[in-house]
């Protein structure tokens, strides 16, 4: 899977999460264990993510799986509708 430029924050925006910052490195208070402090790691240019937190990590499809409770041709077809996908 190949990801466009700035498909993390896209869809992120998606779901109403508005990250501070930019650049390589992106953290956001995890959306698997309910937090306040940023703790959630985005590496945006190597489609990957890390929760310090509770551990969560994975690419962009796999949090798009795991917050939406959906399977893989699912995510993949709400990240192309977003146009986060480089067909």
């Amino acid at each position: 899977r190949k990801f466009r430029s700035g498909a993390f924050i896209r869809y992120l925006n998606s779901i109403g999460i508005q990250p501070k910052g930019h650049g390589k490195n992106i953290m956001i208070p995890c959306v698997f264990h309910g937090e306040t402090e940023a703790s959630l790691n985005i590496y945006a240019e190597e489609n990957h993510y890390y929760c310090f937190g509770c551990h969560e990590h994975g690419d962009l499809c796999d949090l798009v799986m795991k917050v939406e409770g959906i399977k893989f041709l699912e995510a993949n077809s709400l990240l192309d509708s977003l146009g986060c996908l480089d067909n």
